[in-house]
């Protein structure tokens, strides 16, 4: 089945806040396994994205665990500004399972499964 990981949006603190994350559950006395940053995407000098000047060295994209869950961030700095919302990266294994979800008004598992399946 799918991978289904939130992604948090920030102004331009994701890895302030991917480090605090890690490691308050690394601080945790009864932690059952480590947390950690996974890998980190910046903008780039000369990207051409929607406010890359004023994002250069931040963070795109942010991948890291906390205690087993996969987390994602990024800094949607002045342009893309932080709200309330909650966003899901949804890790899929091929076109067909894509194509079926973006033809549901609302997520059906079964039907999801249908389309891994192969039906």
């Amino acid at each position: 089945m799918n991978k289904i990981t939130p992604f948090l949006w920030f102004d331009t603190q994701a890895e302030e806040a991917m480090n605090y994350y890690v490691d308050t559950f690394n601080g945790a006395p009864y932690k059952k396994q480590e947390s950690r940053i996974i890998d980190i995407t910046r903008y780039e000098k000369g990207m051409e994205a929607p406010g890359a000047e004023a994002l250069e060295g931040k963070v795109i994209t942010g991948i890291f665990e906390l205690a087993g869950q996969r987390f994602m961030a990024l800094d949607g700095g002045p342009v893309f500004t932080f709200n309330e919302s909650t966003a899901f990266y949804v890790e899929c294994e091929d076109q067909r399972v894509i194509n079926a979800m973006l033809k549901m008004k609302k997520i059906i598992v079964a039907d999801l499964q249908k389309a891994y399946d192969g039906k």
